[in-house]
C-alpha cells in the first residue's frame, strides 16, 4: 500500500522471475490489481480499477480516485508462480514515514488488586473514529478473527531492556506486572487506531498503533 494525493499518478514496473507468457496453455496468469481508497483487496470489493498482467510490463496508472491510500494486490488463479517484483514512481512523492508494525501490546496492572485468572476482561478495538468492536478471548496463542489472547512471560522488553516480570506468584497478575495481549481484527487493512483494555476491576489501558501484524 501507499498513500497518494487524487490527480497524482505512478508509474508501475512489474517484473517476473520467469518470461512471457504467464497465460494460456504455455503458462500461467499472474496479475496486479490497483484498488481505490477505502476498498479491501482481500474483502470482497472484487477487482481493483487497474491492473497490469503477464510481466515483465510497465504502465502509468492514474490515481484520480481520491487521496488515501491505495493498495497493490499481486494474485493469480494458479497459486504460486514464481518471484515477483513491483517499482513504483510517484509523480507527488510524499515525505517517507516509517511504521513497524505491533506484535503484541504490554499492558501493566497499575492497580492494587492481583488477578489469578481474567475473566471478565474487556478488550476493545477501534479503527478511525467510527469503528469500535468488542473483541472476544481465546485460549490459544494465536487469536483468530476479532479475538484476543493473553500471556505472562516470565520476562519480556521494555524500551530494549529485558527485565524479569512473572517474579511473585507464578501465574497471578500482580500490580506493575505486564500482560501481552495479541489481537486480530476482521476486515483489518493496515488502518491506525487503538486497543482498549479494561481489567476485571475497572482500570483501563488504551494503547495506539500505526499498523498491526499478523491482520
Amino acid at each position: 500500500w501507499f498513500d497518494a494525493n487524487d490527480g497524482s499518478s505512478i508509474d508501475v514496473y512489474y517484473y517476473g522471475s520467469r518470461p512471457k507468457p504467464y497465460r494460456g496453455s504455455s503458462g500461467q496468469r499472474l496479475s496486479a490489481d490497483v484498488f481505490a481508497p477505502g476498498l479491501d483487496p482481500d474483502g470482497g470489493d472484487g477487482q481493483g480499477y487497474a491492473f497490469l498482467d503477464t510481466p515483465p510490463t510497465e504502465k502509468t496508472i492514474q490515481l484520480n480516485k481520491g487521496a488515501g491510500r491505495y493498495r497493490i494486490k499481486v494474485w493469480s488463479y494458479w497459486g504460486a508462480v514464481g518471484v515477483y517484483g513491483l517499482k513504483l514512481i510517484s509523480s507527488d512523492p510524499s515525505p517517507p514515514v516509517y511504521m513497524t508494525c505491533v506484535e503484541s501490546f504490554q499492558i501493566t496492572n497499575n492497580g492494587s488488586k492481583s488477578f489469578s485468572n481474567l475473566t471478565g476482561m474487556d478488550v476493545i478495538a477501534s479503527i478511525g473514529t467510527t469503528t469500535m468492536t468488542r473483541l472476544t478471548e481465546t485460549l490459544s496463542e494465536t487469536p483468530g478473527p476479532n479475538e484476543w489472547s493473553k500471556s505472562l512471560p516470565a520476562t519480556t522488553t521494555v524500551d530494549g531492556i529485558l527485565i524479569n516480570n512473572d517474579v511473585y506468584e507464578k501465574g497471578i497478575l500482580n500490580t506493575d506486572e505486564l500482560l501481552e495481549l495479541r489481537v486480530k481484527l476482521v476486515g483489518y487493512t493496515s488502518e491506525s487506531g487503538t486497543i482498549t483494555v479494561v481489567l476485571p476491576n475497572g482500570v483501563s489501558s488504551t494503547k495506539t498503533f500505526d499498523l498491526l501484524c499478523n491482520n
